[in-house]
């Protein structure tokens, strides 16, 4: 079982699922559900809440509740801002709250992210980086750059 986050790097994650895939995707973004509709051996779940149209998730109360009736192998998150210090952070009080119940819900976290991601941070702190298992992002950074990230114990694979 796996919690699929918003954002567009965890659309291209759904999208490029293999057909060899088995398993139950919860997620609380509709373009996943409808990206995964097709896919011939996933069940989708889609979580119920509040849509937020500019971002295309769900969230609120509704939302939390049901999350936390599952327990997930994994959870996928978009990342809007990680930094080795600072954690993971987003610009959003209800995104925050998703966010962190899925990781609470979850044996291991992976972060998916871009490079303009990285060595930022936001307003609203949804974890520490230790509560982060693995970090995926670009093929083109150095690891020189990446090094922060390794040092702290995150395994950095690069996609």
């Amino acid at each position: 079982m796996a919690f699929f986050d918003s954002g567009t790097t965890v659309c291209e994650v759904a999208r490029n699922l293999k057909p060899s895939f088995r398993g139950t995707v919860i997620t609380v973004n509709p373009m996943i559900a409808v990206e995964l509709a097709s896919h011939p051996n996933a069940e989708v779940i889609i979580l119920g809440g509040t849509l937020r149209k500019t971002d295309m998730v769900v969230c609120g109360p509704t939302t939390l509740d049901q999350l936390r009736n599952f327990n997930a192998d994994i959870a996928l998150l978009g990342t809007c801002a990680l930094h080795p210090e600072a954690g993971l952070s987003t610009s959003s009080t209800e995104e925050r709250a998703t966010k962190a119940a899925m990781i609470a819900q979850s044996a291991e976290v992976i972060a998916i992210t871009t490079a303009d991601k990285l060595e930022t941070s936001l307003p609203h702190r949804v974890c520490d980086i230790d509560a982060i298992s693995h970090l995926v992002t670009g093929r083109k950074l150095s690891n020189g750059y990446l090094a922060n990230y390794t040092r702290r114990g995150l395994n950095v694979i690069q996609a």
